[in-house]
């Protein structure tokens, strides 16, 4: 898995197509999400622009593509089971799958090592 600054995850599943969630350190830092709004099929990210807003306890918010490309499915469970966001954010709690536009983006992520090194010296 791979991260980005703002706990957004991306998660390469098969060619050129990637899941993409937020991460639990980023779940822990909004509170218990109450709402999201994620982008249709077929719509095109673009690296670090906004793709989704999600709404906590504590705010609403922007999330921020980690790479470019199109959404090609949305985790629909999440209009009916948002609690996924908050029990399961790297698994079941997943956003998006995206076709990237181009795999040498990974290389401007974090990986889960140095993820875990920047959110240690984020507290």
């Amino acid at each position: 898995m791979y991260y980005t600054k703002t706990h957004e995850w991306l998660k390469p599943i098969g060619g050129n197509l990637a899941r993409i969630g937020i991460s639990k350190q980023g779940i822990e830092e909004l509170g218990t999400i109450e709402f999201m709004e994620l982008p249709a099929i077929g719509t095109s990210i673009k690296h670090e622009a906004p793709f989704a807003q999600i709404e906590s306890t504590k705010v609403s918010s922007d999330l921020y593509a980690p790479v470019s490309g199109e959404v090609t499915e949305v985790n629909a469970e999440l209009s009916s089971e948002i609690h996924l966001l908050n029990s399961d954010p790297e698994g079941a709690g997943w956003l998006a799958v995206i076709r990237l536009d181009s795999l040498e983006s990974l290389a401007t992520l974090m990986t889960e090592e140095s993820y875990k090194q920047y959110i240690a010296g984020e507290t």
